[in-house]
This record gives structure tokens, C-alpha cells and sequence, in this order.
């Protein structure tokens, strides 16, 4: 996709809902050295926008009477899966992992 000369270019954001918001920034700069673009923080709650080597995210506490949920109050976990599926995921296939390309999913 080419950028207009007239616009700016689009980008993506992602924001992460998170328990303990302030421990995780806190996380992020010391484990990333991630720096605060914007923060509000109010009665122990936080929203911020924070950048690691020019990737932007954000983190925010989670939110439940706004429909907005940790992981942890999900049950979410740190593997990849599927909804609806209780086969685990398949392996990675033949050299990804030597391409750089991670793990790789079934569907």
C-alpha cells in the first residue's frame, strides 16, 4: 500500500487489558525499556500508551462494567488456541522456526 501524499500514514495500536496495570508498565520499561507516550492514572487504575524501539501499544487496567476484560479474569493463557477446540495446536511445521516465523497455529 503506497502513502498518499496528502494523508498521514495509518498505523495500529493495540491495547492490552491487564490486572495490576501499574506493575505492568513498570514491567515494560524494565524488561523492554518501553517509554510512556501518555498516562492517566486514577484511584490505582491506569491507561497509557507506551512505545518499545518505536512500537506503540497500549496497556490499560481492565474495565468489567465496560466489557473490558484481562486475560486473567478470562482464564486466558499463554499458548496459542482456538475457540472451540480442544485439539491442542499443531506443531510448527518443518523449518519455521529456522525462518524466523515462530510457531504456526493449525486452523
Amino acid at each position: 500500500m503506497t502513502a498518499t501524499p496528502n494523508q498521514p500514514p495509518v498505523s495500529l495500536a493495540p491495547m492490552l487489558s491487564v490486572r495490576r496495570g501499574v506493575e505492568a508498565l513498570a514491567f515494560y520499561k524494565a524488561a523492554f525499556g518501553a517509554h510512556e507516550l501518555f498516562k492517566i492514572e486514577d484511584n490505582g487504575s491506569v491507561v497509557a500508551e507506551i512505545s518499545v524501539q518505536g512500537a506503540k501499544f497500549w496497556v490499560a487496567d481492565e474495565s468489567p462494567p465496560h466489557q473490558n476484560f484481562s486475560p486473567e479474569t478470562l482464564g486466558g493463557c499463554n499458548s496459542p488456541t482456538r475457540p472451540g477446540s480442544t485439539r491442542p495446536p499443531r506443531r510448527p511445521r518443518s523449518g519455521a522456526r529456522s525462518r524466523g516465523q515462530g510457531s504456526v497455529s493449525g486452523t
